[in-house]
């Protein structure tokens, strides 16, 4: 009975401990804020672009800047519309009306574009 006692409470210290040190990664669901660009991966040959310069998205209250080496580039509107639980439609009303599929992993935003000739890119969040 002892045995048996001790079992139960050593298997509820061990159970506790490692619940307790998991990192749960936030589900990101907002484009809101600031995205700096990271890679940058397509093309016909599925090129990797090294990524030499700061490129910066911003997304505030519908309205979209893009920023090269910390200048403005870019002022545009955005639409942000939910395709399922997991992926997103992007338009940003550039002139192009450039669409992307988006999607976020942990604190990533990934823009794809079904467009063989585009890029993905992928962003992290800036606090």
């Amino acid at each position: 009975m002892k045995i048996h006692f001790q079992f139960v409470i050593l298997s509820l210290l061990l159970f506790v401990g490692t619940g307790c040190n998991k990192k749960e990664t936030p589900h990101i669901t907002s484009i809101e804020g600031k995205w700096q660009l990271i890679e940058s991966v397509g093309g016909f040959a599925g090129a990797r672009v090294e990524i030499k310069d700061k490129v910066i998205a911003n997304f505030q209250n519908n309205e979209y800047r893009y920023y090269f080496n910390d200048t403005l580039m870019v002022t545009s509107t955005y639409e942000f519309v939910p395709i399922d639980d997991k992926t997103w439609k992007l338009t940003i009303h550039d002139g192009w009306n450039s669409v992307n599929i988006a999607s976020f992993t942990g604190n990533l935003l990934v823009l794809y574009n079904p467009n063989p000739e585009m890029y993905t890119q992928t962003f992290r969040k800036v606090k």
